[in-house]
């Protein structure tokens, strides 16, 4: 039989988890930040596994992570989005605009990539052969990078790159001007977008011809329904476990001791000039994380774990991550799946639990 204090403070508790219903106020969840930040280190792990010698990838220095080679800059923006992406969202021409100011500096051996886990969707309104202005602009994407003759915004277009683009510019002005009214079209008024950024990238889609758009389309493209959380991590791991001389027993440690490496680059530097050159990954740096979690067997890095009283709790098997001290440390503000819990303990600076439940 319940005792009356036991019913009291269940009520209490009830009560008080009503307060936090009401005080709750969505626009400060910052879940969704938190999960996007998860979803691009991920990305970054991925990119990180597929690194030739010669390559670099460098961590939020001009977008979410920049892959460098000897013959090209592609620039990643990760989305991890809770609906489908369309050209008419203010987060996409935001990206669009800054990549016409990258364009300003850099020349064709630059790509800039929009990636997200989302399908593309239909924009409102759209008009055009394609199921959507997203998928409209990737087929003018492919039809200028198929064709090398036309590298240079100087060379002619062919018939069915010229109707293309001019399709696409058609769909864009739509995105960005308000035709509603018998009002002469005049620039949409966005919340999240100043009307001089719009105008901007109005102006640049727009000057003379289809030359300055062509630019753009031939150095952007959008990566849609990219790799959930869970596929990410069994594609890296399974890339390791090939190319690598890592034992299949380390498997359930791999991806949670990257994760920690690329998540303590982004926290641990700042702004400065210097920061962002420490925020680098080779494919040496790899090997040398792989080496150093392999000097330890599973058993040791499990006793060193309870010894610092961190546990972390994956699936129903409880399984425990090598380097969980690090990981707590590092991701104290950042959860890896949406639906994460951090259970964080008194102390200044000890971490008493920490807990991860996928």
């Amino acid at each position: 039989m319940m005792s009356s204090t036991t019913c009291e403070s269940s009520s209490s508790f009830s009560k008080q988890n009503e307060l936090l219903t009401t005080l709750r106020d969505p626009d400060t969840d910052a879940s969704p930040t938190i999960h996007g930040f998860t979803y691009q280190i991920e990305h970054t792990i991925n990119e990180w596994a597929d690194l030739k010698e010669d390559e670099v990838i460098y961590i939020e220095r001009v977008e979410d992570f920049e892959r460098i080679s000897a013959t090209e800059i592609s620039a990643s923006q990760v989305k991890g989005m809770e609906k489908g992406a369309n050209l008419n969202q203010s987060t996409v021409l935001k990206s669009l605009l800054n990549c016409t100011d990258y364009l300003k500096k850099v020349d064709e051996k630059f790509i800039m990539l929009y990636v997200t886990n989302q399908r593309a969707t239909k924009e409102r309104p759209y008009s055009g052969e394609f199921a959507n202005g997203i998928t409209e602009w990737n087929e003018c994407h492919r039809l200028l990078r198929d064709d090398v003759s036309v590298g240079s915004d100087c060379d002619p277009l062919t018939e069915m790159q010229h109707k293309c683009l001019s399709s696409l510019q058609t769909n864009l002005n739509r995105c960005l001007l308000d035709t509603s009214t018998d009002a002469p079209a005049h620039l949409k008024k966005r919340d999240d977008m100043t009307d001089q950024k719009v105008n901007r990238l109005y102006e640049w889609i727009n000057h003379g011809d289809t030359r300055q758009l062509r630019r753009l389309v031939f150095a952007y493209r959008f990566v849609m329904n990219s790799p959930s959380s869970t596929q990410i991590e069994k594609m890296v791991v399974n890339k390791i476990l090939k190319t690598h001389k890592v034992k299949n027993e380390y498997r359930t440690f791999l991806f949670p001791v990257l994760f920690s490496y690329v998540a303590r680059k982004v926290i641990g530097t700042h702004s400065s000039k210097q920061d962002f050159l420490e925020r680098k990954l080779t494919k040496a740096m790899l090997t040398d994380q792989l080496k150093t979690m392999c000097q330890s067997t599973p058993k040791q890095i499990s006793e060193e774990v309870d010894r610092d009283s961190i546990i972390i709790e994956r699936d129903k098997n409880s399984k425990l991550i090598p380097h969980a001290q690090s990981i707590g440390r590092a991701l104290v503000n950042i959860q890896t799946e949406a639906s994460a819990k951090f259970h964080l303990g008194s102390g200044l600076n000890q971490l008493k639990k920490f807990a991860i439940k996928k």
